[in-house]
């Protein structure tokens, strides 16, 4: 990823924007739940070089690297009866995922490889709080306005699959408040007075303390163990659209209108410009199909092996990452107790 493509890539996702309505195209599902999943488990590092403009200031903002795909198709799933609510289990093998409904999470084998939600707060935070001084004693006007919060993450990829959600928010809740998905950088700063010079630097000294580190050490040509591929994509595999047929197939029968293309994801055509009240109906169906089904653990289970098999093709690189991102970790969290900000 050159340096220009990383500097849009952060504006992007910081961009200070309206909040979203209810009408949203199904066909946008997809791609949002890809950049929602890519941010927690996507082998992943962090680039906070650049200077990125969020509401009336620039920001630092820790962005990971999402890896390129390689399509696979896994052997077909085989039928199985589950039980009403999927359970996680005690000792989960490399190549299954852990599904928590009580918490609303999917535990995948990337993520002992990545940062979190509150591992990426954190080198945010701290690199935030640093920017903003370097502002201040450059005579620029800045405020540090307090920690940054974590992302949400909803697996958006494998729709509503928990009755709780279906029940009070049906499809709204695979978007969380768009103010809380922003990751609000906890500063603020005209960027028409500062120079865009004068806040890389800052930035690039941030990262000179050891609050974050470039995410292009770590591509292809940087680094002597970086990954020719990426993640395998299994949504599209054989084995996904076979799982995927059977979902479509229970909904039909509950007079629900599917999405037809391979690629429309995990959420029924219409939904999204729908009366709430309707949405919930629909979505109360959708997860009783996906338990019938045991959809959700499988899908989540074909990606689990397709991580599996990424980690174990770069155990090296990712331990080498890794050794850097929890080097930062630490002296993000001496930073901020240096400077008495504590983190929720």
């Amino acid at each position: 990823m050159t340096d220009d493509k990383t500097f849009a890539h952060q504006l992007r996702a910081c961009v200070d924007r309206a909040a979203p309505t209810i009408d949203v195209d199904t066909e946008a599902v997809l791609p949002r739940a890809r950049r929602l999943r890519a941010r927690r488990r996507a082998a992943a590092g962090v680039a906070c070089v650049g200077a990125v403009a969020i509401a009336a200031g620039w920001v630092a903002q820790a962005q990971p690297w999402t890896p390129t795909t390689t399509e696979i198709a896994p052997a077909a799933p085989t039928a199985s009866s589950v039980p009403a609510e999927p359970t996680p289990v005690s000792a989960p093998d490399e190549t299954a995922a852990v599904i928590d409904v009580e918490a609303g999470t999917i535990a995948l084998p990337i993520d002992d490889w990545a940062w979190s939600a509150e591992d990426y707060a954190l080198s945010r935070t701290a690199v935030t709080h640093y920017v903003v001084g370097c502002l201040q004693e450059a005579g620029y006007e800045a405020a540090f306005l307090g920690p940054v919060p974590p992302d949400p993450d909803r697996d958006a990829a494998y729709g509503v699959w928990r009755t709780e959600d279906a029940e009070t928010l049906g499809y709204q809740t695979l978007f969380p408040p768009l103010e809380a998905e922003i990751a609000d950088a906890g500063s603020a700063w005209d960027p028409e007075s500062v120079p865009r010079g004068v806040a890389q630097g800052c930035h690039q000294e941030a990262q000179d303390a050891g609050l974050t580190y470039d995410v292009l050490d770590f591509e292809v040509g940087a680094h002597p163990e970086a990954p020719k591929r990426g993640i395998a994509q299994t949504l599209s595999s054989d084995a996904a659209r076979s799982i995927r047929a059977e979902w479509r197939e229970c909904l039909t029968n509950q007079g629900v209108i599917v999405p037809q293309s391979a690629e429309a994801g995990m959420v029924p055509d219409g939904v999204f410009g729908m009366p709430v009240e309707e949405q919930i109906r629909i979505a109360a169906l959708d997860v009783e199909c996906k338990r019938e089904l045991g959809t959700t653990q499988r899908l989540a289970d074909l990606d689990a092996a397709a991580q599996a098999t990424y980690i174990e093709e770069n155990r090296s690189f990712l331990a080498d990452r890794r050794a850097v991102e929890d080097a930062v970790l630490d002296r993000a969290r001496e930073y901020l107790d240096e400077h008495g900000v504590e983190m929720p």
